[in-house]
This record gives structure tokens, C-alpha cells and sequence, in this order.
């Protein structure tokens, strides 16, 4: 079984086994105890290294958005600062690093892990369950916690009711340019990953069964779309005719890229280097996708030398937070920072109230983490018998 076989076989003759028989003997639990160390010893401790650097990746892109929105945020208050965290390079914001970084991190994240899905309900079940909950948790507490009271958002709007259907299915926040929405949270990029992850299937199709030729009408594709034509309704870098080439890129990454020379890793963080600091004179989305691809290949080099346990279970722990975090992080400094409209604070207050809004998020988002994962639990075990006591 463990010489001639992958851990995603081996992962699903257990599931198949437990899920095919009513007792579980005592011969089959040794056996399974057997070979654990073999599973922990090499499969799972080489697949953890590969774990965390989309973990770090995912970190680094949650900060970027983080300080790009909260800068953004002191702006739009008249707040003053005399120094601040960066947010634009010379090429583009930090904002749109972080979105290219999220995008490519998505395409790749799928594909690492779709091998262990049997069926496409599986697949589509668990990027609902991955997706939603989280979605209509926060809005509904954000409804009730500030509109109710403050008789504002739903409650004040003239739009019609229906229109809250777009809420419901995630995708308010990226009509919102060209249609009245509820939007409160996820932004546009929620609407746009939404669209991504119903047609993943199809595109790992293409990949996988005709690889150079999908690649070639990738490109084509992009080239088309950036020179071609004209955004009236998105901006570029929000049209998702455009954008679901950093997503294609990230499966083609993880699928054909598992492994590059070192050398190629460090020309990638001297790229990545100039794309921050030397202006370039190129098309704005092309800046975008170099920046991006760049410092995404530039992420993972760096990652591999990192070798604290405690700094990779830090960038664990934040990752498994990141989508409660990116509901939230908007609302939270938004709602902290009006308070200090017109205000102006010292470089050191600055440092303060940024880091302390990062981690008062972070709190928020691994209590709704929590709350989610205790009620899959609760599901869970409702559902499934125990097959080992």
C-alpha cells in the first residue's frame, strides 16, 4: 500500500474502508498505527513545507491589502502623519500586489488540493462551505450590530429588496459599480474568486489535458483583453476577463513549477526588487502581473530558507484566519479611523493604531473561526457515526 502509492490514495483508501464498513477491526486500527510513522515521517512533513509557503504567501498578501486599505482609509479621514507604512511602488499600489498575490495564491491553493476530490459535488461543496457561512455570519452580525441601531445601510436604503439576492450569492460587492447593491463587506475581489471557483473544474480540464495549447490561449487571451478593449464599466484590474490569468497562472505554478533552481528564485527577488523601486515603461496591467509574478516565485524562494517553527506556526495560524480577516479588515478601520477625522497623529501613534487594528481583527476573525469550525463539528459528528472509539 505505502510503496506504490501517493498520500492522496492512501488518504482515500482509508476514507473508503472506514466509510464502507459498519466496525472497525482491531487488525486494520494496528495496521493504521503501523504505518503513521511513515505518513508523518515523509509525506505529510514534505507536504507541510510546501503548506507554508502559500501559507507565507497568503500573510504576506493579507498584509499588503491590510496597509494599502488602512493608508487609504487615513486619506479619505484627513488624517496626517509624518511618516507611514508605503503604499504605492513605483509601479503600482500595494493593493494590487496584494489582490495578484491572493489571485495566484487561489489557483494554486485549488490545485494542490484537488486531487483528493472524488466527485465535483465534493469539490463545489466544500468551496460553498469554505465561502458562505463565513459571508452571511458577518454580514448578518454587521446588520445587526451597526444598520438596527443606527437605522442605516438596508434599513435606509432606497434600493429594492430583491437586490439583496446579490448579497446572498456574494456577488454585491463586484456589481456594486454598475448595479444599487447592500454591499457591506468582501469587496469586489469576493464576487470575482465566487466566478473563479465555478469554473476552476473546467480550467484544470483544459490544463491538465492540453497544457502548452491551454497556456498559449491564456496568453493570447490576456494580450487580447489588455490592448483590445476598453473598460468602461471595471477598471482593468477588476475585470475578471483580465484577472483570471494571475488564477490560471497559480494552477500552472503548483501543477508544472513544483520545483525551480534556486537561481531562479533570486532573480525573482532582484525583479522583484526593481518592479518595487525602479518605474517602468509599461502598460499599468502589465506592471500589475510582473509585480506579482515576480514576487510570488520571490515569496516562495524566501520561504524555503525560514526555518522557525514558531514564525511557521504564526503564518499557519493567520492563514487559517484569512478569509474572516478579509471580510472584517475594512469595516474595522474604517469604523476605528472615523473617529480621528481631521486628527493628526505622531509616527509612533501611527505604528501603534496599525498594529493594534491588525490584531483586533485577527481577534475578531479567529473568533468567528472558531464558531464556524465548532459548528461543522457539531454537524459532523451528528452525521457520522464513530467508527473508532
Amino acid at each position: 500500500l505505502v510503496s506504490d502509492k501517493s498520500g492522496n490514495e492512501i488518504y482515500n483508501v482509508i476514507v473508503d474502508y472506514l466509510k464502507n464498513n459498519s466496525s472497525t477491526d482491531d487488525i486494520f486500527i494496528m495496521k493504521l498505527r503501523d504505518f503513521n510513522n511513515y505518513i508523518t515521517k515523509d509525506f505529510f512533513i514534505m507536504n507541510q513545507r510546501r503548506v507554508f509557503y502559500l501559507d507565507f504567501i497568503r500573510v504576506v498578501s493579507i498584509l499588503f491589502i491590510f496597509i494599502y486599505h488602512f493608508n487609504i482609509a487615513m486619506e479619505d479621514f484627513n488624517i496626517s502623519v509624518p511618516f507611514s507604512l508605503l503604499t504605492n511602488t513605483c509601479n503600482v499600489t500595494l493593493g494590487h500586489i496584494g489582490v495578484s498575490l491572493f489571485l495566484l495564491l487561489s489557483g494554486a491553493s485549488l490545485t494542490y488540493t484537488y486531487p483528493k476530490y472524488k466527485t465535483l459535488k465534493e469539490f463545489y461543496k466544500k468551496r460553498f462551505l469554505s465561502i458562505f457561512p463565513a459571508f452571511w455570519l458577518i454580514y448578518l452580525g454587521l446588520f445587526l450590530w451597526f444598520d438596527v441601531p443606527e437605522h442605516t445601510g438596508i434599513l435606509a436604503s432606497e434600493t429594492p429588496l430583491w437586490y439583496l439576492i446579490f448579497s446572498v450569492i456574494g456577488m454585491d460587492g463586484y456589481l456594486y459599480a454598475i448595479l444599487p447593491t447592500f454591499y457591506s463587506i468582501g469587496e469586489w475581489f469576493l464576487g470575482m474568486i465566487i466566478v473563479l471557483y465555478l469554473l476552476f473544474p473546467f480550467f484544470h480540464w483544459c490544463m491538465k489535458k492540453f497544457p502548452r495549447i491551454f497556456f498559449v490561449v491564456l496568453l493570447i487571451w490576456y494580450f487580447a483583453w489588455t490592448r483590445l478593449y476598453s473598460f468602461s464599466l471595471f477598471p482593468v484590474e477588476r475585470s475578471i476577463l483580465v484577472r483570471v490569468f494571475d488564477f490560471i497562472l497559480g494552477m500552472y505554478f503548483i501543477a508544472y513549477m513544483k520545483k525551480f533552481p534556486m537561481i531562479v528564485g533570486y532573480f525573482a527577488i532582484l525583479g522583484s526588487i526593481i518592479l518595487l523601486f525602479c518605474p517602468l515603461p509599461l502598460p499599468f496591467m502589465d506592471r500589475i502581473e510582473l509585480s506579482g509574478i515576480f514576487l510570488f516565485v520571490a515569496l516562495c524562494t524566501i520561504s524555503a530558507l525560514i526555518t522557525s517553527e514558531v514564525f511557521s506556526k504564526l503564518c499557519m495560524y493567520i492563514s487559517k484566519c484569512s478569509y474572516p480577516f478579509f471580510l472584517l479588515h475594512h469595516v474595522v478601520l474604517t469604523r476605528l479611523l472615523h473617529k480621528h477625522t481631521d486628527a493628526s497623529f505622531l509616527a509612533v501613534e501611527y505604528f501603534i493604531i496599525i498594529i493594534m487594528t491588525f490584531l483586533y481583527t485577527l481577534f475578531l476573525a479567529a473568533g468567528i473561526e472558531r464558531m464556524l469550525q465548532a459548528f461543522f463539528g457539531y454537524l459532523k459528528k451528528r452525521k457520522t457515526p464513530a467508527l473508532i472509539k
